[in-house]
């Protein structure tokens, strides 16, 4: 027995002989610290530099040995430990050479940007902190190939390769190594509900195909967003960013960008971290009022002095919605309508009704012309409040099981307003993404499920609104048109002549020997009918802001889309479940670096017939693929041959 006591004293006094622990600073050339420094001594063995610079690192070994203090944009440093120097003060200075900065976008694996297989643009937290830009996303325009499509404020579109819409299919983003696209809705959230720059690590744009390592969706490229790790990044910080948008039509309004992240490394095995942001400004206003046939003026044929182009009855707008048109025959409207009314005024006996009817039927059916009538609708401005906003909630529980594997659980929860470009107008007003996520990676084995959950809020389709809230109007658009119509005919008479009934008797006349009505007044010569009899008709139109207004609106945002039902709205609530599986046979197989994985995302498309035809049941689909990878380098390294399948 006092044997086995001496002999687990021995070792116990060994274990804590061994350990030996090393502190100290790290600093740039200006004596500035330089928090996040990597301090490594051993491939299991690190620790990172504090917001002061300063590091403890304990290892279980007996001095001599070294360790090596590195950062992204400084050449590593290494030192030697000695029993009597377990203190140091280490300065890094600037790295000439950024293509030795490492990444993991093009193969799976970390490797230094110069062996890459193909183009990487890399930012870091660094770099992001000096950008010029209101977010990171503005930023990345500055990249080389890189465009930015923006469908909002807060809906900024990465592309890299050809034109590309606000959806930009094609192009992957992805965030923490979730794809960060509306399951519905079918575009990447980017900016609206991605990560702060607050608690960006680093940012990674691959250009070009990429489809047999990340999907056959990636053909244009790929966009890594990778948050800080709270075993690297501790600490509280915040950030605020107040500033101005102009624009002629909307003035001067403010923008407000605000930020807090919360990091605390517990233990050696757990750190965890909180991060939430808020931004708001307005959107841009869309007041393009040129008519959508006529961009480049509208004329009288014949003429070359430009006119309102509101005045002429087809009349459609750029950016109003609800104009809603119909064709009429206008002959054939005065003779139902007009004529039966000329007799109930006294102004002409049966006999005679009947013989101008024989003569605007027979003699000059088209005397009055074929319109295309179009209600004026209402102007963007009317419909959707311009207001954009993004809020943004990032949980995540790091947990270590060993040196050299972590488990992560991590939420992303978001909400927002601003306006979604594509074929539409749509306003996207209190959507939500949130996605959820538990995650294990070592040294060789990766493995990721994360659950992405959409929810459309109010959004609608600001074209859809126009034209419910056009229909909303007492006695909808028969309303409308016969307003239209009844005052177009009340007032033409009196551009033939001044005297109502003699211009009157003036047309039966013409029209009996096949004359038309542009034979008498030219061409052009009823616009300011046309103008007269649209604002008559408009009278009858709902005021944006009055009660009526404010009920038709309700009823439209919050209920599917069918404008003669007074429904405008998207009711998306799709999802879709993703795992992913990856390994790295680098201690299988010598000579050859092989990663084989698989993919798996399973779609439950809920829209309730708004955007899909899922107007009974959900509709489900399911995508996988495996992939394989093999990298091999030759001629003594100065060649590296990359072959991938999927």
């Amino acid at each position: 027995m006092k044997r086995i006591l001496s002999m687990i004293a021995v070792l116990f006094s060994t274990i804590i002989f061994a350990q030996t622990t090393v502190t100290g600073s790290v600093s740039d050339e200006n004596n500035n610290p330089i928090p996040g420094a990597n301090v490594v001594a051993s491939a299991t063995t690190g620790t990172v530099a504090d917001f002061d610079g300063n590091f403890s690192l304990s290892v279980d070994q007996m001095p001599p040995f070294s360790i090596t203090v590195s950062s992204v944009g400084f050449d590593s440093v290494t030192v030697n430990v000695t029993a009597s120097n377990l203190n140091f003060n280490v300065q890094l200075t600037e790295s000439q050479n950024l293509l030795d900065e490492i990444v993991v976008s093009a193969s799976r694996i970390a490797e230094r940007l110069f062996e890459s297989p193909v183009t990487i643009e890399k930012f870091d937290y660094k770099d992001i902190a000096q950008s010029t830009g209101a977010d990171f996303y503005s930023s990345l325009e500055g990249l080389k190939g890189v465009q930015i499509n923006s469908g909002g404020l807060f809906l900024q579109q990465v592309n890299t390769r050809g034109f590309s819409t606000v959806y930009n299919n094609g192009f992957v983003q992805l965030v923490d190594g979730m794809n960060n696209e509306a399951p519905g809705l079918g575009f990447s959230a980017g900016n609206l509900l991605g990560i702060h720059e607050l608690d960006i690590q680093s940012v990674e744009l691959m250009p070009g195909a990429a489809s047999a390592l990340y999907g056959a969706n990636a053909t244009k490229g790929i966009l890594f967003m990778n948050s800080k790790n709270p075993f690297d990044f501790q600490g509280v910080s915040a950030t605020y960013k107040h500033g101005l948008t102009s624009q002629k039509a909307a003035g001067e309004n403010a923008y407000y960008d605000f930020a807090f992240r919360a990091a605390n490394k517990f233990s050696d095995k757990f750190a965890a971290k909180i991060t939430v942001s808020y931004q708001e400004g307005e959107d841009w206003h869309a007041v393009d009022y040129r008519d959508i046939n006529h961009l480049e003026g509208r004329y009288i044929d014949g003429t070359v002095e430009a006119q309102n182009p509101r005045d002429f009855p087809d009349y459609d707008g750029v950016n109003v919605y609800g104009d809603i048109g119909q064709r009429f025959d206008m002959t054939a409207a005065f003779r139902g309508a007009v004529i039966p009314q000329l007799v109930g005024a006294g102004l002409l006996s049966p006999a005679a009704a009947a013989q101008v009817n024989y003569i605007f039927a027979n003699l000059s059916p088209n005397f009055f012309g074929n319109y295309q009538i179009n209600a004026s609708g209402y102007n963007e401005v009317d419909l959707i409040d311009n207001k954009a906003s993004s809020f943004k909630t990032d949980i995540a529980f790091h947990y270590k099981p060993t040196e050299d594997s972590e488990i992560i659980l991590n939420s992303k929860i978001g909400s927002g307003n601003t306006m979604l470009h594509a074929s539409n107008r749509n306003q996207m007003k209190n959507f939500g993404l949130q996605q959820h996520k538990i995650e294990y990676k070592n040294r060789n084995l990766g493995l990721r499920f994360y659950h992405t959950a959409e929810n459309s809020g109010n959004t609608h389709d600001v074209s859809a609104l126009g034209a419910v809230m056009t229909i909303a109007q007492p006695g909808g658009l028969p309303a409308y048109f016969g307003n239209y119509i009844g005052s177009y005919f009340n007032a033409l008479p009196g551009v033939v002549d001044p005297n109502p009934i003699v211009g009157l008797n003036t047309m039966i006349y013409y029209a009996q020997f096949g004359y038309t009505l542009n034979d008498i007044i030219g061409k052009g010569g009823d616009l300011g009918v046309h103008a007269a009899a649209r604002k008559a008709a408009d009278a009858n139109m709902l005021v944006p802001g009055s009660a009526a207004w404010n009920t038709a609106y309700e009823r439209a945002v919050n209920n599917g889309i069918d404008v003669f039902a007074g429904g405008a709205g998207i009711l998306d609530t799709s999802q879709s479940n993703s795992f992913e599986a990856d390994y790295n046979l680098q201690d299988l197989v010598e000579g050859v670096d092989i990663i084989v994985g698989a993919s798996y995302r399973d779609y439950i498309l809920r829209s309730n017939g708004t955007l899909f035809t899922d107007y009974d049941a959900p509709i489900e689909y399911t995508d996988m693929g495996l992939y394989a990878q093999a990298q091999k380098s030759v001629l003594g390294g100065a060649v590296k041959l990359t072959g991938s399948m999927r």
